[in-house]
């Protein structure tokens, strides 16, 4: 025991100093990233600022205007003052407030083309400063370090991110100067000095970067007490454990005395539920089949004098009444199929595995179309399918569940109202979902709680049903160890949410249901 304690003590310091430079390496990581961030945040929120502030400028400047003040003063300098011009004052006064107001450390100035005041295209063209929000005019002076973009974007205007220029490293945004003709004349530009996010991000960064060391600082004491502790505990733990070792020792080997004493209990009750499970066995198959057989004689007698009839007097039967009789041998046959898998499905897994079938629920749902082919017609009902999958089971089951969603959806379906019935389906691991949809009249909240429940008639007010055909629903899904839901709104519709895997897959062995009964006799 000594040795794993010191084999636990080296492992919990590894573990500690493995946290530690985790955590660490982590913190460092994030720190790195908040700096960037912060750097591109700060730019970004930089350059929609001026962006937004030179479009304001430039909405606001008369291009003819100004066009007419570059125009009438064609050399460089020959504005020298802020206040010897009334037009360069009135813009000059304008891009000083917007300067103050923003608090800005760089001039506002409207730049425009060499080109604008003489079209000729041999004049190469250069970029020149117009006004100026400081109070000492650069006017005409050439814009020398121009950023490309300024030329390429000089009819629509855009931001412009860190370029250099002899005067250190900027932010930019230009925008636009139209006339009345629509047609550019300058562009408004406003700068910001990019050393100042640098500045503010490495601030932050360096008291985040404080905060995270104290606080991996913290860690490590409290990691360093807490391993102390533990250290200490586990001794205090060893001798507490080696008696308790002792007494569970004690213990098992009562429980194995009264393990043996109950092994010779079960075996009788093994053979007592067997001969009972088999007897039960023999009685269901006796019953089916002697039901079967009662049910279907009079059927085939049904079938028989009903195709006699048709035969015998089909010259003396209108239209109407040959349907009728079509319609009785049709349904007849089907109760006798139905009969037959009723049989089928009374035998256990292991004793019927030819019963199960693969059942296209396409098939199955167009069966149950014919069966209530009348009501359909009655409510003028819409029910749409498509693609719906084949699972292996037994086709009474999915008949009964289809015709008893299918039936209700019809028979409450809102007055004034067709019933539209889509039916989905998805798969999904060793199973598919199917949704049965309707625009009903829905289930009230209070309802839903308990729709599942035998003679439980929801919000039903008619004599219409007994209540038991969801209840017989959520039985036949749990043989396909399924899960049946549903959603509803009222005056709006009812979704029911089934899940399904194939029977043979969801069936429990013979042995299985044997162990269960054990399980309750043992209970009991």
């Amino acid at each position: 025991m000594h040795q794993e304690l010191q084999k636990y003590k080296f492992y919990s310091q590894a573990l500690l100093i493995s946290t530690i430079v985790t955590i660490g390496i982590i913190l460092i990581f994030f720190m790195s990233y908040s700096y960037r961030q912060n750097l591109k945040n700060a730019e970004r929120k930089e350059l929609d600022k001026l962006f937004t502030l030179t479009r304001t400028l430039a909405l606001n400047i008369d291009g003819d205007v100004h066009k007419s003040l570059v125009c009438n003063h064609l050399l460089k300098d020959e504005i020298k003052t802020s206040t010897e011009n009334k037009t360069y004052q009135k813009i000059h006064k304008l891009l000083k407030e917007t300067q103050e107001v923003n608090q800005l450390e760089t001039p506002i100035y409207t730049l425009f083309k060499s080109t604008l005041c003489n079209n000729n295209d041999s004049f190469k063209t250069s970029i020149f400063f117009g006004v100026s929000s400081d109070d000492q005019p650069i006017f005409r002076h050439e814009y020398k370090k121009t950023p490309d973009c300024l030329i390429n974007k000089y009819e629509v205007g855009t931001e412009v991110r860190e370029y250099q220029t002899e005067n250190g490293r900027w932010l930019s945004a230009f925008f636009p100067i139209k006339n009345r003709k629509g047609e550019t004349i300058a562009v408004v530009q406003a700068d910001s000095p990019f050393d100042q996010f640098i500045s503010k991000a490495q601030t932050k960064l360096f008291y985040e970067s404080v905060y995270a060391f104290l606080f991996i600082f913290l860690l490590a004491v409290i990691f360093f007490i807490v391993y102390r502790w533990m250290l200490k505990s586990m001794f205090d733990i060893n001798v507490k454990l080696e008696k308790a070792v002792v007494d569970r020792t004690q213990k098992l080997n009562q429980s194995n005395l009264e393990l043996q004493k109950l092994t010779g209990k079960l075996e009788v009750v093994v053979a007592e539920r067997t001969k009972e499970l088999e007897l039960s066995n023999r009685k269901l198959k006796s019953f089916a089949h002697v039901a079967s057989h009662d049910l279907q004689s009079p059927l085939r007698m049904i079938t028989s004098f009903a195709q006699l009839f048709k035969k015998k007097y089909k010259d003396t039967v209108d239209e109407d009444g040959k349907v009728y009789l079509d319609y009785i041998i049709k349904n007849t046959k089907n109760m006798a199929e139905l009969i037959g898998d009723i049989l089928a499905t009374s035998y256990l897994s292991n004793e019927n595995t030819k019963g199960v079938q693969n059942i296209n629920l396409n098939e199955i749902v167009a069966r149950v179309t014919s069966n209530l082919e009348m009501d359909i017609e009655k409510y003028n009902a819409q029910i749409n399918y498509n693609n719906l999958p084949t699972i292996r089971g037994f086709s009474s089951e999915f008949l009964q569940l289809f015709q008893n969603f299918i039936s209700n959806s019809i028979k409450y379906s809102r007055q004034g109202v067709f019933p539209i019935i889509n039916i989905e389906s998805k798969k999904i691991e060793n199973g598919f979902v199917i949704k049965i949809l309707d625009n009903g009249k829905g289930i009230s909240g209070e309802a839903l709680k308990n729709i599942f429940e035998e003679f439980n008639r929801g919000d039903a007010k008619d004599d219409k049903g007994h209540g038991i055909g969801l209840a017989t629903c959520k039985r036949i899904i749990k043989e396909y160890h399924g899960e049946l839901n549903v959603s509803s709104l009222v005056n709006i519709g009812t979704t029911f949410e089934l899940t399904l895997k194939d029977r043979d897959f969801a069936n429990t062995s013979y042995e299985e249901r044997v162990d269960a009964s054990l399980g309750m006799a043992l209970k009991n």
